[in-house]
């Protein structure tokens, strides 16, 4: 990884063109650079073909984890919850630095917890 402590890590799906050598001289460089990668399940494959029109022998897909530094994110023990959207914004509660987070819509993608019976820990 970097030299600095990832505020985040982003995982990415990434596209390789240029056929099997070209595909190991990048997963070398990823072994390289720390950042782990695996290659993605069946149907994720046939989704991204169908997405980028790339034949199985001109490219390759991996899921890759990239660490980010510097971010207005930061890795944190308890999830951000969410306060909904206002004005094209979505507003978190940042339990890190108990202060409200307010992201642009468009750059936020919000799931559920895993399971429905999960509460948020009370302060």
């Amino acid at each position: 990884m970097t030299s600095a402590s990832p505020d985040c890590i982003v995982v990415t799906l990434v596209e390789i063109q240029g056929g099997p050598a070209k595909w190991e001289r990048v997963e070398q460089h990823f072994r390289e650079t720390g950042w782990p990668f695996r290659t993605p399940s069946a149907k994720e494959r046939r989704v991204a073909r169908r997405a980028f029109g790339t034949a199985p022998a001109d490219s390759r897909f991996l899921w890759v984890d990239v660490p980010v530094v510097g971010s207005l994110w930061r890795a944190v023990a308890k999830p951000y919850v969410s306060f909904g959207v206002a004005d094209g914004q979505v507003v978190l509660w940042n339990p890190a630095t108990a202060q409200p987070l307010r992201v642009p819509a468009d750059q936020v993608r919000l799931t559920p917890r895993p399971h429905k019976a999960d509460t948020c820990p009370r302060s």
